[in-house]
């Protein structure tokens, strides 16, 4: 269970995590692709299976986080509340996820 091995999950109950896990549609996207750009509409958060994707902010796209891990999430703004997306997520390599619509969550 790909949910259970972030630490946004850390500690939560398996029956909570086999429901999200219902909510969640599996995903990819090869190298290059953004999967959304700072300043859209925060709709989905994403949990990452495989790959790296990069997280980067400002004009010049300077990166702030590689994400590389089996269960690391990204894109979770509007988890707290956040209407757009506050980086831009761009795959460095071929990716597997997660996406979960937080309208769903």
């Amino acid at each position: 269970m790909y949910l259970k091995q972030g630490d946004l999950f850390r500690g939560v109950s398996i029956s909570f995590l086999t429901r999200a896990m219902t909510l969640a549609q599996r995903g990819s996207r090869p190298e290059g692709a953004v999967l959304f750009r700072r300043g859209e509409p925060a709709a989905h958060f994403f949990v990452l299976i495989n790959g790296s994707v990069e997280l980067s902010v400002g004009e010049a796209g300077q990166s702030v986080h590689v994400g590389r891990r089996t269960g690391e999430s990204f894109g979770w703004a509007a988890l707290v509340g956040r209407d757009c997306y506050a980086a831009t997520a761009r795959c460095l390599s071929k990716i597997d996820f997660l996406r979960i619509r937080v309208e769903d969550f």
